[in-house]
């Protein structure tokens, strides 16, 4: 259950992530950083996408150049409609196929000066009469700002007449045109809108929250906007300077002109440094207002004006009219993923986090977060380049989040039971298992198991005696030794210490862990003990202090195995049958002269091929007879292959002859000296009813 318990709180854990993430005030702030950062990422990569060419779009700015040389220098902004009028009439003669002014002049000097305004009323008449003209208004606090009365008679009124307003975002910044608006008496189409729809010579229509202009479908989002695909590159939409622009229709410079607006939208606006700035979605590219001039006609561009110092986070109205009229052309508008979307992308990235986190050791799980964050970044950079926009820093927001919320309740919960187990079994097992058995997530309860195990029972031989002639402390310091060398063999092979008996000890292999190899683990544990305490014993010789062999009993078989005690007092520790005949193995040790005695499961178990079948018994409390194994440690083959002749003799019955065999094999072999003894004892006195089986009737 619990792999079941990590996914569904990995589930809720990212669910509430993305809850916290979409649906606090943070959200849109989050969102729209994320497209900003995008375009930063998409021209520092090198991925974004080559402008039009040429451009649908091009602007006439009212720069700060303008301002610096004449005719428009010192002359009042309110003066300036006949040097307009001309411009406008420029762009109309040179082919332009719609003018669009990003410029409210809501006042005249016709009445001071009368005439004044003739040239700019001309082109307003013209253009009107042509359809080429689209002048500029804002609505503010409910109000509508628009030209000047006799501007918009001479316009023909309001159809040539559309609204400035952008949309802008909670956090003020602009990353969506308008498509339309609605008046109380009408709906239009707003400025860019309109200046497309001319240009193709399409109605620009709305249906199913797409803007549909002729074969152009863009996508909109839920307030009606456009989201608009800015750039870096300057040539993206081309300037000319209104100064510059004016001097080359004066001095009859109308190829320059031709090549400049022919077939294209002109927007006039302004592009000063204090002027209808706006703050977009490309305020990270660091545009300066100079990089997007086109070849001038006249004047030369002036340097001093323009400089890397005067990069900034704005860009003029009028570029981003001229941005959105680029993308309903061409059709290049990006699309923000639906809400749905967007809320299964921060969850998807909440949940594998929160997962990961519940499910790895800390520096994976850390390792695999920076990969998911690269991931989304780079997921983002990607989606992007194929034109949607997705919240990938919302989706690193409830990454981080859900990280953070996952390793608390990995701490609280999951970690908990780690960290019982770690100190349940940091006594009884070597650390590494103790880690194994902490990362499978399988606390023992109270209750237990079966299972098959292979059970140590081993204990020292002539303890008692020993101890009654050592003092307490020497003889706690010399066990303490002793203990910990058989501790340390059994652990080291993946072994469990059950408990101590005095100076006997009692250990389990494959359990709590599952081990298919617990045989092989408990000989080699075997192994290692005897060798290492016969170092320990002749250490001890040659300072006069002798140590007494240690008996070992290795049986394999089902146990139960688990938590046996009370609610309150429990201990992880084996019981059954394989227990008790291990211990009769340990103790049979001393009737065959031997050191180590296994049952034939453990024997076969292990593979090992250093082993030799002793005896087949059966033990008090058994009805079936049990094979007994030793180790050949030392043993010459042809000495093995002369003990087993001497015990299939003995199995067979004909004890004389399997006397003689061990005995001829006694003075090198402790194990062999006793069978032979067994095997005279029982052709002094042959029993009845041998079946080849040794049947002892003492423990």
């Amino acid at each position: 259950m619990k792999p079941l318990r990590d996914v569904l709180a990995a589930a809720a854990i990212g669910g509430l992530a993305t809850l916290i993430v979409l649906a606090t005030p943070a959200a849109p702030w989050l969102g729209g950083l994320s497209a900003d950062l995008l375009f930063l990422a998409r021209h520092a990569t090198g991925l974004e996408p080559e402008p039009a060419s040429p451009s649908p779009a091009v602007v006439i700015a009212i720069d700060e150049e303008t301002y610096r040389r004449p005719p428009f220098e010192g002359l009042p902004k309110v003066a300036w409609t006949p040097l307009l009028g001309e411009a406008i009439a420029a762009a109309l003669d040179a082919g332009a196929v719609v003018v669009g002014q990003d410029l409210i002049l809501p006042t005249s000097l016709e009445s001071l000066v009368p005439g004044n305004d003739r040239p700019y009323l001309a082109a307003l008449a013209r253009g009107a009469a042509e359809g080429r003209i689209v002048l500029g208004a804002v609505r503010h606090q409910g109000e509508r700002i628009g030209p000047h009365p006799a501007h918009r008679m001479l316009a023909r009124g309001e159809k040539n007449i559309r609204l400035l307003n952008l949309l802008t975002d909670a956090d003020g910044v602009i990353r969506r045109a308008p498509v339309v608006f609605g008046e109380p008496d009408r709906t239009e189409t707003a400025f860019a809108a309109e200046l497309v729809g001319r240009a193709l010579g399409v109605r620009a229509e709305i249906a199913e929250n797409h803007l549909i202009l002729g074969p152009n479908r863009l996508p909109l989002d839920p307030e009606g906007g456009l989201l608009l695909d800015f750039r870096a590159n300057p040539r993206a939409v081309p300037v000319h300077s209104l100064a510059d622009v004016l001097a080359c229709a004066r001095t009859g410079r109308t190829g320059h002109l031709e090549q400049a607006f022919a077939g294209r939208v002109v927007l006039i606006g302004s592009m000063l440094d204090l002027e209808d700035r706006k703050v977009t979605a490309a305020r990270y590219l660091g545009r300066r207002d100079g990089d997007g001039f086109a070849g001038r006609c006249v004047h030369p561009v002036m340097t001093s004006v323009y400089g890397d110092a005067l990069a900034r986070q704005t860009i003029p109205g009028v570029m981003v009219h001229a941005r959105a009229v680029n993308d309903m052309i061409a059709g290049s508008a990006l699309r923000a993923l639906p809400p749905w979307g967007a809320g299964a992308l921060v969850f998807a990235f909440g949940f594998l986090t929160a997962l990961l986190v519940l499910k790895a050791p800390a520096v994976p799980a850390a390792a695999g977060g920076a990969a998911l964050m690269l991931l989304a970044a780079l997921g983002a950079l990607w989606a992007f380049t194929a034109g949607v926009v997705t919240p990938w820093l919302s989706a690193e927001a409830a990454l981080l989040l859900a990280g953070g919320s996952g390793y608390g309740f990995r701490f609280a919960v999951t970690d908990r039971d780690k960290r019982h187990l770690r100190r349940t079994f940091a006594r009884y097992l070597s650390p590494e298992v103790v880690e194994e058995l902490a990362a499978s997530g399988r606390a023992p309860e109270l209750g237990g198991e079966t299972r098959e195990v292979t059970v140590w029972f081993s204990d020292l031989a002539g303890f008692t005696k020993m101890s009654e002639a050592m003092e307490p402390d020497e003889l706690v310091e010399a066990l303490n030794a002793y203990l910990s060398i058989v501790t340390d063999a059994i652990v080291s092979n993946r072994g469990m210490i059950d408990k101590y008996i005095g100076d006997a000890v009692v250990g389990v292999f494959g359990a709590p862990l599952n081990d298919p190899e617990h045989a092989r683990h408990a000989v080699d544990a075997a192994r290692e003990c005897h060798a290492r305490l016969a170092g320990f014993a002749e250490e001890r010789s040659r300072s006069g202090r002798p140590w007494p062999h240690t008996r070992l009993g290795l049986n394999t078989g089902p146990a139960l195995v688990g938590n046996i005690g009370s609610a309150q007092r429990f201990d992880y520790t084996v019981m059954g049958d394989a227990v008790n005949l291990a211990a009769r193995l340990e103790s049979l040790n001393k009737r065959y002269g031997s050191t180590v005695l296994m049952s034939g499961a453990t024997a076969r178990g292990s593979g090992a091929a250093d082993l030799r079948l002793i005896d087949r018994v059966q033990v008090v409390g058994r009805s079936g007879p049990t094979d007994i194994f030793g180790p050949t440690t030392g043993l010459s083959e042809n000495h093995l292959t002369a003990f087993d002749a001497a015990r299939q003799a003995l199995e067979a019955g004909d004890f004389t002859r399997a006397a003689d065999g061990f005995a001829q094999l006694g003075p090198a072999d402790p194990v062999a000296a006793r069978m032979a003894d067994h095997a005279a004892a029982l052709a002094a006195d042959p029993p009845a009813d041998w079946s080849g089986i040794t049947v002892l009737d003492q423990k």
